[in-house]
């Protein structure tokens, strides 16, 4: 399902509700071709690279908002799945670890 919103300068930006699968369009209104953006072009452009897109296009400042809102949104979703990521590593290390020392306490307690 998409939601369509029309902003300013005649430019429509339609972002689908699935996250993964998500995609900004941008027509202009001399009739070009659409460009479209899927969420990994976003996370993965420079702010340099975003920048210049956006003044190529001419899209205005309520715009480049919104995609730097979206791209600053996927990137701290990346960083809280890669940050939970590692602590699940680190807490299943620190759980072998402590077994592992457990089980030798134990060897030594018996002889």
């Amino acid at each position: 399902m998409f939601a369509e919103k029309s902003l300013q300068q005649g430019i429509i930006i339609q972002q689908s509700s699935m996250e993964q699968h998500c995609s900004s369009l941008v027509y202009t209104e001399s009739g070009m071709q659409p460009y479209e953006y899927t969420d990994e072009e976003l996370v993965h452009m420079t702010t340099v690279q975003l920048r210049n897109l956006l003044e190529q296009h001419i899209i205005s400042p309520e715009q480049h908002h919104e995609f730097r809102s979206r791209r600053r949104r996927l990137q701290n979703r990346k960083y809280a799945r890669r940050c939970a990521k590692k602590k699940q590593t680190e807490v299943a290390e620190l759980t072998y670890a402590t077994q592992n020392e457990s089980s030798a306490i134990k060897v030594r307690r018996s002889i």
